[in-house]
């Protein structure tokens, strides 16, 4: 079983990418499950509903908690209910083999401390280069999240950026926490027009991408170790 953690599964570029994702593993044979801390079901891709309802492979969790009070703390409050979204995957699911995760680092920390599943982190960017810091206070405030954020990398089993610019941006950002250079995936996962399936002796989990074409392509490769996830060409 495959597990993805997102924060929110509404509509957005995010979002896209981690539905196509689900979509190429379930053409390949996989089983996979979506944990997130908010699906509305009046405002979603269609492909998370099963005649008009959630589809049983989307599982809220932490639904309740606040992402933000008077738009404020959300990077705190939203790790907090993607981390408990995250501990009620790790429960629920046997046999979880891999655990992508999207966005949010602090769900990367509980997969590690609870659970021996194969971790990998799509980053879209750093968020500690996105984060505001016009005063001392908001500086200060910032601190204890890069330092887990680059802590969290460095759990990782395998990161996943989408461009040559973010992987440059995450090797300075997180340099002193991993230096290992981070896959890139580019074009992202777009029409999928085949599945080419390929076994050897080995259990591992490959987006192979064609960026010549409009086409993606997923490839199954099995190895005697855990499964993980990462692209090649």
């Amino acid at each position: 079983m495959i597990g993805i953690v997102h924060p929110d599964l509404g509509i957005g570029g995010a979002e896209r990418l981690v539905l196509d994702v689900v979509s190429c593993l379930q053409l390949s044979g996989e089983e996979v499950c979506v944990y997130t801390g908010h699906h509305d079901e009046s405002h979603c891709f269609k492909e998370t509903l099963s005649f008009g309802k959630r589809a049983a492979w989307v599982h809220v969790r932490g639904g309740w908690f606040p992402c933000s009070v008077l738009g404020y703390f959300r990077v705190l409050l939203t790790n907090i209910r993607c981390a408990w979204a995250t501990i009620c995957m790790l429960a629920e699911v046997k046999q979880l083999d891999t655990v992508i995760i999207d966005q949010v680092f602090l769900p990367v920390i509980v997969c590690r401390v609870f659970s021996t599943a194969k971790i990998v982190f799509y980053c879209h960017f750093p968020d500690k280069l996105l984060a505001r810091r016009a005063s001392l206070l908001r500086k200060m405030y910032r601190l204890p999240f890069d330092a887990l954020e680059g802590f969290a990398m460095s759990l990782t089993d395998k990161v996943v950026v989408n461009s040559d610019f973010t992987s440059t941006a995450y090797a300075s950002s997180f340099g002193r926490w991993d230096d290992v250079v981070p896959f890139v995936l580019y074009p992202t996962i777009g029409n999928i027009s085949s599945i080419s399936v390929k076994r050897f002796q080995l259990s591992t989990l490959f987006l192979d991408l064609n960026s010549a074409h409009t086409a993606s392509f997923v490839s199954k490769v099995y190895w005697k170790s855990p499964t993980f996830f990462f692209p090649f060409n």
